[in-house]
């Protein structure tokens, strides 16, 4: 009886074994930021945060508006993009789960920004 049980035990602790390996794969999130009428932001920063120990990693966009965030943790992220004059955008949970995501960021120009004074 006991060396079934140890059998049986075993087994279960090698199925959740290859499970958490299977989630522990790294993914990577990469996509264009652009403003409201789908033209390219170069400079964008944009900033991942691991929700669960909150590291934190940036990239800035290039000339035609892409960043790519490669070899990220199969966790959740909050996905952050902003840049002067426009209104940061977020998404929450973002999730690569070892595969590699495209997602277009928006970002909507903010008048305040745009209208205020250079300062001198």
């Amino acid at each position: 009886m006991r060396t079934t049980l140890g059998i049986v035990l075993a087994g279960l602790a090698g199925c959740l074994l290859s499970l958490g390996v299977a989630e522990a794969s790294p993914g990577s999130i990469h996509g264009k930021i652009v403003d409201g009428k789908g033209r390219p932001i170069a400079g964008a920063i944009v900033t991942a945060n691991d929700r669960t120990v909150g590291h934190t990693r940036s990239v800035y966009s290039d000339q035609d508006g892409r960043y790519a965030l490669g070899e990220l943790p199969a966790v959740p992220f909050d996905l952050r993009a902003r840049h002067f004059g426009y209104k940061e955008t977020t998404e929450l949970g973002v999730k690569a789960n070892g595969q590699s995501l495209d997602l277009r960021l928006v970002l909507e120009t903010d008048e305040f920004e745009r209208l205020m004074p250079a300062k001198k």
